[in-house]
């Protein structure tokens, strides 16, 4: 990733717009040749260092830059890319002392200083990674990796205040930084704050509904006893959803719910296997919890024409819905749940 203060010098002149269109011819021939035109050795260097990260070709980027390193091997760009390539090759030993050498030449870098933290926590000296971050922060206060790798360390320390500040420094400067939300929870439970880890959660729910990350912080955030979202079992795929709410002793679905069902009828629609059973609750009102089953039913059905009937089921049930989570037992006074009856 180029640095930060090379972002704005990118984005202010047409010879960005060249290398991209170069970079796409997937040669560092090309890209060197333009560079050489523009600009001097420094500039140069950058652009070797990004082809061989970027198009992944670490071991001849480790090859070119010993090269360059027997001619010259006080260069500071020179060693850092070096570095750089042998970390990628996941030679943390080999990369050390070229990270260490990048530093000390040019020691007000701080990707450099960054990088070379990272380095340092595949070695298992957590201390060091952490002042090389430091040092990162100090240099260049809006290094968003180094705020978030230094509260991934702090994190790992059992540090769970600064895990947490380092967290919502990243989040002033990204309010949506994925990693920073989540972990932001995770030490909001360490510290016990149990009403703001719930908020952290939801947080990050609303802006990452899906993927892995998504159903363990509805994990996390069902173990806190709050259930507006929650994993369910369709076919083999456990899926996080937004709870599916209705209008107040009515069976007619909320608008800001259908995107669940949304959810649920693209599944069944690609995986014609799955039957599904739709359990409606609702305390003292097996009537109305039994309607509103059906109009989920009725809406899949309605929405996903290639869903043949027979494969959704629907009832209801005058109590409420228990749910145990460890040694916890919890009681929803209504709710709907997913049952897959069919793989």
């Amino acid at each position: 990733m180029i640095e930060s203060r090379f972002l704005v010098f990118w984005q202010s002149t047409s010879l960005m717009s060249i290398l991209t269109a170069a970079s796409s011819l997937r040669s560092r021939w090309v890209l060197v040749a333009i560079v050489i035109v523009f600009s001097g050795c420094g500039l140069r260097t950058l652009i070797e260092g990004e082809y061989y990260l970027n198009q992944e070709k670490y071991s001849e980027g480790a090859k070119h830059f010993h090269e360059v390193l027997q001619r010259n091997p006080s260069d500071p760009d020179t060693n850092y890319y070096m570095g750089r390539c042998l970390l990628s090759l996941s030679r943390p030993h080999e990369a050390r002392p070229y990270l260490e050498r990048a530093t000390s030449l040019s020691p007000n870098r701080a990707q450099y200083h960054f990088w070379l933290g990272v380095c340092y926590h595949e070695l298992k000296k957590p201390k060091m990674e952490r002042a090389s971050y430091l040092r990162a922060v100090e240099l260049d206060r809006h290094h968003i990796q180094s705020h978030l790798f230094l509260g991934h360390n702090y994190l790992e320390d059992g540090r769970w205040k600064e895990a947490l500040g380092a967290y919502g420094r990243v989040l002033t400067l990204q309010p949506d930084h994925p990693q920073a939300l989540y972990n932001r929870g995770l030490a909001l439970n360490r510290l016990r704050r149990y009403p703001e880890e719930i908020a952290a959660w939801k947080e990050y729910l609303r802006s990452y509904p899906e993927g892995k990350w998504a159903i363990q912080a509805v994990d996390h955030l069902n173990a806190r006893g709050n259930f507006e979202y929650r994993n369910f079992t369709i076919g083999y795929r456990r899926v996080p959803l937004e709870q599916i709410r209705f209008k107040p002793s009515t069976n007619t679905l909320q608008q800001g719910t259908k995107p669940s069902l949304e959810v649920i009828g693209s599944i069944l629609r690609t995986n014609k296997k799955i039957y599904l059973a739709i359990i409606g609750y609702k305390k003292g009102d097996e009537k109305l919890a039994k309607s509103r089953a059906k109009s989920i039913q009725s809406y899949l059905t309605s929405n996903f024409p290639t869903i043949a009937g027979g494969r959704l089921t629907s009832r209801g049930a005058g109590g409420p819905e228990r749910i145990s989570i460890g040694s916890r037992i919890f009681m929803l006074d209504e709710s709907i749940n997913f049952v897959t009856i069919k793989r």
